[in-house]
């Protein structure tokens, strides 16, 4: 396992905008690439409450989070990305159970590490995704059609999103 530090190089692939690597052998990790974060934003990301929410529309899952000054993002989640060996599903053991989510903050320009956070899914989120993941594991891929959903998706804009969903207040 890799070591990451705040200020270092970010030795991961990363993409600008937010992505989910969730549920994988390697844990569970919400990435956040952006080419200039200025002070107000850096320190809504490192310290704001954190909000989400999920979107479902089979076969599509859609991440919402909101950092309050640190911005609103999606992620798109599709678990048949993963094999069946990179894949590391939860079983649901309590009511109270939480998805761990360790939180990167990237600026883009520099490829530096500006937040490392951890925080966790409330437990009716935890297990709506993972209800939603089962779903979406239970039919195999079709591209065509996942892309056509998650366009329709993206026709709406992120209120209109939010107001169709519960956000959640994320853990510590």
């Amino acid at each position: 396992m890799q070591k990451i530090a705040i200020n270092s190089s970010y030795p991961f692939p990363i993409n600008e905008g937010l992505t989910a690597s969730f549920l994988s052998q390697s844990g569970n990790v919400l990435q956040l690439g952006l080419h200039d974060i200025d002070q107000q934003e850096l320190l809504a990301l490192k310290k704001h409450p954190i909000k989400c929410g999920i979107f479902v529309d089979q076969p599509v899952i859609l991440l919402l989070f909101d950092f309050g000054a640190g911005g609103q993002y999606d992620a798109p989640f599709d678990a048949r990305l993963y094999t069946r060996e990179q894949l590391n599903l939860l079983n649901i053991d309590n009511a109270e159970q939480r998805l761990a989510i360790e939180f990167h903050v990237v600026e883009l320009k520099n490829n530096t590490i500006k937040v490392i956070r951890l925080f966790t899914l409330p437990p009716d989120l935890t297990v709506n995704f993972l209800a939603a993941v089962q779903e979406q594991l239970s039919k195999p891929l079709d591209k065509n059609l996942y892309n056509q959903k998650l366009n329709l998706i993206y026709q709406k804009s992120f209120a209109d999103l939010l107001a169709l969903t519960h956000l959640y207040k994320a853990g510590t």
